[in-house]
């Protein structure tokens, strides 16, 4: 790196001056060394402005170069403009601003940078950063990351940070849920970008911590350690369940009368019902006849009373009606 000492001896300028020379490291500054890099030299492009300009700005800011008046902070930026379109605006700025009589600037630090930057910001590019800044969405972005996009867009156009207008830029970019939480929360709105800008990245990084949260199952933690509880309660205290069998209909069995033929019990489909749909007779169980003209038909009155005893109100019913006797009104 170069000594502070060459670096504050900057080249002649446009006017033939030589810039003041600042304290060098055996002088002001013994057993010092700046570890700063110098600026490098700027040719009036104004895409390379602004990173030309932090340079320099970092450079002479540093203690450790021992510059410390206006004179010497003005002499040392104007022996970085070189070449290119700059030359004439450094040979225009030393002959309406520099006494030779008494070799010194007839203006302070402040005043040179802010015609500085009024001569070279590109116009282009802080009217492409206010566009920009009109549209920009924090999207997938982590609220961190968006304020970096977002600062660097708002340095470029010129904006200050805590204008109103900015801070409606950022309710119109941010996830909307987090602005929601923000007026959810406070009695009073937020108007200083610092305090917004903190307060909108801490809700992010809580909103992102509990996404992980539950896309690692974390959420169902306390289910599961309740179960794991539930489970060894049930281990330790057995408990006795008695399981009631399920309800079946109850059925007598089938039973047949003197004529052979076999009566379904209370519950169960008539045998009667399906000798009539084989074409069965209801007396002998043969085909090919009905009942009433069965070769083996008995008294009806002695049949009826004998199954009668034994059958449900349902069937003698059914059966009467097949046998064609008209039932007693009950």
């Amino acid at each position: 790196m170069t000594n502070p000492t060459q670096a504050n001896s900057p080249p002649n300028q446009a006017g033939g001056t030589q810039a003041t020379a600042a304290p060098t490291a055996t002088t002001g500054f013994p057993n010092r060394k700046s570890l700063i890099n110098q600026p490098s030299e700027f040719n009036g492009d104004k895409k390379e402005f602004k990173g030309w300009l932090r340079q320099l700005l970092t450079y002479i800011r540093d203690p450790k170069n021992g510059i410390t008046t206006d004179d010497e902070r003005i002499d040392i930026a104007m022996s970085y403009m070189r070449g290119g379109t700059v030359t004439d605006w450094v040979q225009n700025y030393y002959d309406t601003h520099f006494d030779e009589i008494l070799e010194s600037w007839s203006v302070s630090w402040m005043e040179f940078k802010a015609a500085l930057i009024d001569a070279f910001t590109n116009k282009g590019q802080a009217l492409m950063a206010q566009e920009k800044l009109e549209a920009i969405q924090q999207g997938s972005d982590s609220a961190d990351d968006f304020f970096k996009k977002f600062e660097a867009l708002l340095t470029d156009a010129g904006y200050d940070k805590d204008a109103p207008y900015v801070i409606r830029l950022i309710e119109k970019a941010v996830d909307a849920k987090t602005i929601d939480q923000i007026y959810g929360s406070r009695m009073t709105r937020i108007d200083d970008y610092k305090t917004y800008k903190s307060t909108i990245i801490s809700i992010d990084e809580m909103w992102r911590r509990r996404k992980e949260q539950k896309k690692g199952g974390s959420h169902r933690g306390w289910g599961q350690w309740n179960g794991n509880q539930q489970t060894t309660k049930s281990t330790n205290t057995p408990q006795t369940t008695t399981a009631k069998p399920p309800h079946t209909p109850q059925t007598q069995g089938d039973r047949k009368d003197g004529t052979g033929t076999t009566f379904g019990g209370t519950g169960r489909p008539m045998d009667l019902d399906a000798a009539r749909r084989q074409g069965q007779c209801f007396n002998c169980g043969e085909r090919g006849h009905i009942s009433r003209e069965c070769p083996k038909k008995k008294n009806r009155f002695q049949q009826v009373r004998g199954l009668s005893v034994e059958m449900t109100d349902e069937e003698r019913l059914q059966l009467a009606t097949e046998w064609g006797f008209i039932p007693a009104p009950q």
